[in-house]
Formats: C-alpha cells, sequence, structure tokens
C-alpha cells in the first residue's frame, strides 16, 4: 500500500488546491463518484476523467487504505514533516488511515488532504473473535490501491 504522503502525492498530481481539478468542488463531477454523482454504489474504474497523472479514482468511488496508522495529531507529529520527502506516519496505532472519499461521501471528504480513520462499526459484522483488522467484506465503501516503486 501507498504512505499516506505517496497516495497524497500520487492524488494531487502537482496541484496545491483542495481537489486536483481547482477550487471548486464542483468541478469533481467530472472526476469523482460521489455523493452527488454515483447512483447506487461503486461504479466501473476510469469512467470518469483522470487527474494530471493519468490516475482514475483517486477520490471518490472507494476510500482507499494506506499504510500508515491513523493519529488525528499526524500532520504536526515530527515524523510527518510535510517538508521532508515522503514523509513517514505514525509506526504504531490502532486503526490504518483510509483517503480519497467513497460513492456516498460529501464532495469536501474529496479534498486530497481529507484522511479518514477507519470506524469500528466497519468490522461489526466480523464473526471472528477478536476482530480482524483486515476483514471488510460487507463494506463496499473500502478498497485500496497498490503501488510499487519504479526500477
Amino acid at each position: 500500500l501507498p504512505t499516506e504522503a505517496e497516495w497524497e502525492y500520487a492524488c494531487r498530481a502537482g496541484t496545491t488546491t483542495p481537489y486536483f481539478s481547482g477550487t471548486d468542488p464542483e468541478s469533481m463531477d467530472a472526476f469523482a463518484w460521489y455523493e452527488d454523482t454515483y447512483d447506487e454504489g461503486t461504479e466501473p474504474v476510469a469512467t470518469k476523467k483522470p487527474n494530471a497523472f493519468g490516475l482514475y479514482d483517486m477520490q471518490g468511488n472507494v476510500r482507499e487504505w494506506v499504510f500508515d496508522f491513523y493519529a488525528p495529531d499526524a500532520y504536526s507529529q515530527k515524523e510527518f514533516n510535510p517538508l521532508h520527502v515522503n514523509p513517514g506516519g505514525p509506526l504504531k496505532g490502532d486503526v490504518h488511515v483510509a483517503r480519497g472519499g467513497a460513492y456516498g461521501s460529501p464532495v469536501d471528504e474529496l479534498r486530497s488532504a481529507a484522511r479518514f480513520p477507519e470506524m469500528e462499526w466497519w468490522r461489526a459484522e466480523d464473526p471472528q473473535e477478536p476482530k480482524s483488522r483486515w476483514w471488510l467484506p460487507k463494506r463496499p465503501f473500502i478498497g485500496f490501491r497498490v503501488a510499487r516503486e519504479i526500477e
């Protein structure tokens, strides 16, 4: 999984605005499946426009897991200094971070910097005791994006 910093870099695609499409939230209609544009759930990948890096569905459709653990103050922690190249997030924690907003999310949750901790109810139907960290088959709003280094 990408780190939070890698995910945000890929999502922003060289921009510094709240959305990679600019400052107007309505500009996301052409790029993302979210509260105002989806029908009944997830939509096929690459049916909206890609960002400037050619990546589809970075915002909306499903929230995407990232490698880093969630900490509400992660951006102010020394390890996650945004001035560092590819800063690392917290090395320990209870839940990971999901990024990008989902098909039912309001547009403000699609901002490139929006972060979401896993919620306890996401695993409520897990029959295992103790609950698995990765059991989410009944939560269609969560996905992941595999990243790899270019040789």
